[in-house]
């Protein structure tokens, strides 16, 4: 229990990314979209939810098409499966017809799922957040890019995250978790499980690890172009 604690650590939530790469904002998750469709509309029906809509047409094939970069890389890998590995270093099937990260999805999970948002928007808009209780710390794992940026890959907590995000939290308590990736290096690339063995090259490894850091790379190239203009 202490070397759990020892491990945690305030991260902001401009940093975290799911574990396909997407940002916990409004524009770019089906959670917060939901929680601010539920917000102008308490009544609003399933059917007509965001979550509803991704559970049903968000149905990757394999990784690649999940991170949106299936037209430009060659690599296979499983849904959840990046080149440094999966994020259970225990278990390396997760069945998707089960999973709340996307579809297909059945009816039930995915009112499931809605009931679950809601009802944690609700306890911790009423309640507050307890940072440091049994159930406040959000599990996951950490991307080192070589050019020392950091982003936090949520794994487990994805419902609480976007619930903070949307009450307007700008902090959440993380920490690592035994048995499960800890830290990814981009220096490492070369030793990554799916590079080391062939499966992945090297270029397409990289490309998926900067797809976690996109807005980071996008306003370096903005600012690339404006001192080539100056």
């Amino acid at each position: 229990m202490l070397s759990s604690l020892l491990k945690v650590r305030i991260i902001e939530i401009e940093r975290a990314r799911n574990i396909f790469s997407r940002k916990f904002t409004t524009q770019d998750h089906h959670l917060l979209k939901t929680l601010d469709q539920y917000y102008k509309n308490s009544n609003i029906c399933i059917h007509d939810t965001h979550l509803y809509k991704y559970h049903k047409t968000f149905q990757p094939q394999d990784q690649i098409s999940a991170l949106g970069l299936k037209d430009k890389c060659r690599t296979s890998l499983m849904v959840f499966q990046n080149p440094w590995g999966f994020a259970n270093l225990s278990s390396q099937k997760k069945n998707i017809y089960n999973s709340q990260f996307c579809g297909p999805s059945s009816d039930e999970i995915i009112a499931n799922e809605f009931n679950k948002i809601i009802s944690l928007y609700l306890s911790i808009k009423e309640n507050c957040f307890k940072y440091f209780s049994r159930n406040g710390v959000l599990g996951g794992y950490y991307l080192h890019s070589t050019e020392r940026k950091k982003v936090f890959v949520v794994t487990q907590g994805n419902h609480r995250i976007s619930v903070l995000k949307y009450l307007g939290h700008r902090y959440v308590p993380v920490y690592t978790m035994k048995g499960y990736l800890e830290h990814v290096y981009e220096s490492q690339v070369d030793s990554w499980f799916a590079v080391k063995n062939g499966q992945c090259s090297r270029v397409d490894a990289l490309r998926i690890f900067h797809t976690y850091f996109w807005l980071w790379l996008l306003v370096k190239k903005i600012k690339v172009k404006k001192i080539c203009f100056e």
